[in-house]
C-alpha cells in the first residue's frame, strides 16, 4: 500500500488512515545514540517528475526535544564546472541484493539501517535536466538521501538511484530553485560559499 495518496479536490496528498511516520535524525550506530524522533505531520508539496515530496515535521520529537537546525539547499550551482566536486551521500543503506553482499559488508560492517557518511564526487550533469551522477557507495535504502558539497556545506541534490558497480543519479536542487513544490514550504536556500573550517 502506498504510505501518501492525493485527496479529494482541495485536499492535496496526505497519508493514508491508520498510517504514520518518523525520521529519526540519530538513527546512528552504537547503542549510546538515544533516538531523536519528530513525527510527519504532513505531505507539502509532491513533485513526480523529479522524485521529489516537502514533508512537515512536528516542531518537537516525543522527548520534547527541537527541530535540529536545517540544512540550507545551494541556490546555484557552486561552480561553473561541477564535474569533480567532493560530495558526501548523508544516509541510511540498507541491505541489498543486487550488490556483492561480501563488498557491502566490508563497507559497512555489516551494520546496515544507520546514518552513513558516503564519499564521492559529481561525475557530470545530465544536459540541461536537473540531474547530475556521482559515483559515492550508496545502496538501497539511500534514495532520498541528501547529496551535500564539501567545500561549501549545502545540499547540491537529492539521491534517488544508481547501479552497483556504476554511476549514481541525484536530482540537482540548484535546477529547482524556483519550482512550485518548492514554494511557501519553509525550505532554505543559500548562496553557495566555501565552508569556514575554523579551528574545530
Amino acid at each position: 500500500m502506498e504510505p501518501v495518496r492525493r485527496g479529494t479536490a482541495g485536499e492535496g496528498w496526505r497519508f493514508q488512515d491508520g498510517m504514520r511516520a518518523h525520521v529519526d535524525f540519530r538513527e546512528e550506530r552504537g547503542e549510546e545514540a538515544q533516538p531523536l524522533e519528530f513525527e510527519i505531520t504532513g505531505v507539502v508539496a509532491v513533485d513526480d517528475t523529479h522524485r521529489i515530496a516537502v514533508l512537515s515535521l512536528a516542531p518537537h520529537s516525543g522527548l520534547g526535544a527541537p527541530q535540529p537546525p536545517p540544512l540550507a539547499l545551494a541556490r546555484r550551482a557552486p561552480a561553473a564546472e561541477v564535474t569533480g566536486r567532493r560530495v558526501d551521500v548523508v544516509g541510511y543503506p540498507a541491505q541489498d541484493p543486487r550488490q556483492d553482499s561480501a563488498l557491502m559488508d566490508r563497507a559497512f560492517q555489516a551494520i546496515y539501517g544507520v546514518k552513513r557518511l558516503q564519499p564521492g564526487e559529481i561525475l557530470g550533469l545530465s544536459g540541461e535536466e536537473p540531474l547530475f551522477q556521482h559515483d559515492c557507495f550508496t545502496s538501497g535504502g539511500n534514495a532520498g538521501a541528501c547529496v551535500v558539497d564539501v567545500e561549501t556545506g549545502l545540499v547540491l541534490g537529492l539521491h534517488h538511484s544508481g547501479l552497483p558497480g556504476g554511476f549514481k543519479e541525484a536530482t540537482a536542487l540548484w535546477r529547482l530553485a524556483s519550482s512550485p513544490v518548492f514554494a511557501n514550504a519553509g525550505v532554505l536556500w543559500a548562496e553557495p560559499s566555501p565552508v569556514d573550517q575554523g579551528n574545530e
